[in-house]
């Protein structure tokens, strides 16, 4: 990805307000989960994992953790890069259309002494399951970046 952020659409329609959610790394609005990535980050290699119940926390392994609810009209959403041009469809999810909460995890990727010519990255989790939507929750940030988003979790 060359742009700091990446879509989850088709199918999703956001819950709560109906306008975006502002000051977030991860934002919604009709249709659509936005999910910001740390500035500068040249790539990303996304994981998805899908689960039928609240999955165990790996926060400890990231640096930042936010956890948000979306309701999928479908039951298969897509994902999106920053000019909104599918990379490939993620469903069909576990319970089909319905509510689930997704955890998305961020950590920039450190390489080793010597290796500054390669780009920045980062390695993003995705953790999707079928639950109750609920509010955005911020459970880890720790980046500076992140801090930016969630002052009030510095």
């Amino acid at each position: 990805m060359t742009f700091p952020y990446f879509t989850i659409s088709g199918g999703v329609e956001s819950q709560g307000p109906s306008r975006p959610w502002h000051g977030e790394i991860v934002t919604a609005c009709a249709g659509a989960l936005r999910f910001q990535l740390p500035d500068g980050a040249r790539t990303a290699t996304l994981t998805v994992e899908a689960f039928s119940s609240p999955p165990g926390c790996v926060a400890a392994d990231f640096d930042d953790v936010v956890e948000v609810g979306y309701r999928s009209a479908t039951g298969e959403p897509s994902l999106l890069d920053w000019a909104q041009r599918p990379l490939c469809v993620l469903g069909p999810l576990l319970t089909g259309p319905g509510d689930y909460r997704v955890r998305y995890h961020v950590r920039e990727v450190r390489f080793p002494h010597g290796a500054e010519l390669r780009p920045p990255g980062v390695d993003v989790l995705l953790r999707i399951w079928p639950d109750v939507p609920g509010e955005p929750v911020a459970v880890k940030i720790t980046s500076d970046w992140a801090r930016c988003w969630h002052p009030a979790r510095s």
